[in-house]
């Protein structure tokens, strides 16, 4: 079933979970990769230590620092925060002597390369979609991130698909924040009706395109149980692929 293709001008996007993954949040990716590196902790315990290491990444104000390096120190403060380690079917604090501080820094290398190489794998796949919408509409970047958004596209070379690459720590606005949008909108030059936005997030993405107005399209895992669409009929996709069907 396609969109009404003629009326968008311009198709909006989430960074992770949507761009770097078919729907999943980046808590839901790193989860069974710290476990299965041996960090022992439930999922509750996990959240607590990503949320904490996600806040301390905005303090620290991220301009030019690359997705590999901003993954590792995410990663790196994810086990400081945690202290703990699986060893012998049993949790153990990581102490902060040498050996101990050796075996953080090479999980945190470990954990971190299986995630980048996960990322990169869809984003190269994404970017032939991009290459096929930037023939026809403005495309932009929404997201909640750490201030070094843009820098990373370049990393990726990601860039030049993209009229907007809006970052909420260098606009000072996060999604659902309706101003946040407005940012994008104003450098596709585009009204909320004519611009399309796709993401994961219910609460974040979804919601905050209807509050402004906004045609959305909910990028869910398939995987992902008991969540509900924020709207009645909500277009539901599963990959960033299924774009072409439907556009």
């Amino acid at each position: 079933m396609k969109l009404l293709t003629n009326s968008f001008k311009a198709i909006l996007f989430d960074f992770g979970g949507t761009l770097d993954s078919d729907g999943i949040a980046w808590k839901e990716r790193f989860y069974p990769i710290y476990r299965s590196c041996g960090l022992n902790l439930d999922f509750k315990e996990f959240e607590k230590y990503f949320f904490s290491s996600d806040d301390a990444l905005v303090e620290q104000k991220l301009k030019n620092l690359s997705f590999s390096k901003t993954i590792y120190l995410q990663v790196s403060l994810v086990l400081k925060n945690a202290g703990l380690l699986k060893k012998n079917g049993s949790r153990q604090f990581i102490k902060s002597d040498k050996s101990h501080l050796n075996v953080q820094k090479f999980l945190a290398q470990k954990i971190s390369d299986i995630f980048i190489q996960d990322s990169l794998k869809i984003i190269k796949r994404n970017i032939k979609l991009l290459k096929k919408l930037k023939k026809h509409y403005k495309l932009g970047i929404v997201s909640n991130f750490y201030g070094n958004l843009p820098f990373i596209c370049m990393d990726f070379g990601l860039s030049s698909y993209f009229d907007a690459i809006i970052d909420s720590e260098q606009v000072g606005f996060k999604k659902p924040d309706p101003r946040i949008f407005e940012c994008a909108l104003k450098k596709v030059r585009a009204r909320a009706e004519q611009t399309l936005f796709v993401g994961d997030s219910v609460s974040r993405d979804m919601q905050g395109a209807k509050n402004i107005g906004m045609p959305h399209i909910w990028l869910k895992a398939e995987s992902l149980r008991g969540i509900k669409p924020c709207c009645n009929k909500e277009k539901i996709i599963h990959s960033l692929q299924e774009l072409a069907q439907i556009l």
